[in-house]
């Protein structure tokens, strides 16, 4: 169902974007609605694609409550749609697999594993709306990576990825100097609910698990701003950094690239371009006991 609210052009729609108190925007009942609209108005404003006063939205926006949304533990029943989600939903938004470009017939190997490997621990969690339908994705493991029915070729461009992130985790239990700790591997949150606080009950929730299991520690490899602005909202630490302008896919070459080397060797290629403000893979930690 949708409904058609009539909303001034011009002027009034940046001031809609700058949070402006315009009809349609008193219309909406929390941040995460007005942030959507306004969101919208502006890209629409740039692309110059309103013409008329009328445009459609969707109907939540305008009730008097946004959609109740749950979370609960992701089960082996929830495999398929999890896969599906993280495919549809995760693939352009996660950094290195965009920068990458890879494609879902690229990433659906790399993903059904990750799946298949978290959900051994009933430790991930799942945000389901009021439809049941899952709106959100947690995914963790427990204990250090295997190599337990690890596929020994998941294609060019996984393989580099791969490759990449267990160079930024190195022997994470050698680190913690214990194998019990909780492993994240994944968070993913339909754009439609984002800044809804799901990300944050789906993290919460995660620690509880490992708090109620006695992991001592979370460990999370962040491949952009965005999930480690929420690690540290949640109490994570940064152990290490590694910046993606000084890794390339050849061993040979980072080796002889570390971080107090001033002159970047004339063969070296880093071996992805990221946007700007995804400058770093970075290792974070949390002590739960």
């Amino acid at each position: 169902m949708s409904v058609t609210k009539s909303i001034p052009i011009g002027r009034s729609i940046l001031a809609a974007w700058r949070g402006a108190n315009t009809p349609i925007c008193s219309a909406l009942t929390n941040k995460c609605q007005k942030t959507k609209l306004t969101t919208f108005c502006h890209q629409m404003h740039q692309s110059a694609q309103i013409t008329t006063t009328e445009i459609t939205f969707p109907s939540f926006m305008f009730t008097s409550s946004s959609p109740k949304i749950g979370c609960r533990t992701a089960t082996i029943s929830d495999k398929k749609e999890i896969i599906d989600f993280l495919c549809k939903m995760f693939l352009s938004r996660e950094p290195l697999m965009s920068a990458l470009r890879a494609t879902e017939a690229d990433a659906r190997p790399f993903v059904e594993y990750h799946v298949k490997d978290a959900l051994k621990n009933n430790a991930s969690f799942v945000a389901v709306d009021e439809m049941g339908s899952i709106c959100g994705i947690r995914l963790n493991a427990v204990g250090p990576a295997t190599e337990e029915d690890k596929p020994k070729d998941f294609g060019v461009k996984m393989n580099i990825l791969e490759k990449f992130l267990e160079h930024v985790e190195g022997n994470i239990t050698e680190r913690l100097q214990t194998p019990r700790f909780m492993r994240h591997i994944a968070i993913c949150v339909n754009p439609d609910i984002v800044r809804s606080g799901v990300g944050t009950m789906m993290m919460q929730k995660s620690v509880d698990y490992a708090r109620d299991h006695g992991l001592r520690y979370m460990v999370a490899t962040c491949s952009g701003q965005v999930a480690t602005k929420l690690a540290l909202k949640m109490g994570f630490r940064v152990v290490r950094q590694v910046l993606y302008e000084k890794y390339s896919d050849s061993d040979m070459y980072f080796s002889c690239f570390p971080d107090d080397c001033l002159v970047k060797p004339a063969s070296f290629k880093p071996f992805v371009s990221v946007a700007p403000q995804h400058y770093s893979a970075k290792l974070l930690i949390k002590n739960v006991l």
